[in-house]
């Protein structure tokens, strides 16, 4: 994100915003609460709940299991590599 938008801060304010307040609040609304598991936040947060009950005080239950969350957060990361990628190709 640093390499996309030029300045390591402005990449740290962005994604405090997003994890502080964007995700939670898509998590919490009622129709986008089945794209909202898709998230980094929520699909990272399944890989540590392996062999927890789903009443555990880590939060609600999800459909998407722990290896389905890593496979998403796998996702999510070569994403974020490939724009980054594609960004400082064009710009040289």
């Amino acid at each position: 994100m640093a390499a996309i938008l030029r300045s390591s801060a402005l990449a740290l304010g962005v994604l405090l915003v997003f994890l502080g307040v964007v995700f939670p609040l898509l998590v919490r609304t009622g129709a986008t609460k089945a794209v909202a598991q898709y998230l980094p936040d929520q699909a990272g947060s399944q890989i540590i709940k392996v062999g927890l009950p789903h009443s555990s005080m880590l939060g609600p239950a999800s459909s998407i299991g722990p290896w389905a969350g890593l496979a998403i957060m796998a996702a999510w990361t070569l994403a974020a590599l490939a724009c980054g990628y594609l960004t400082l190709r064009t710009r040289s």
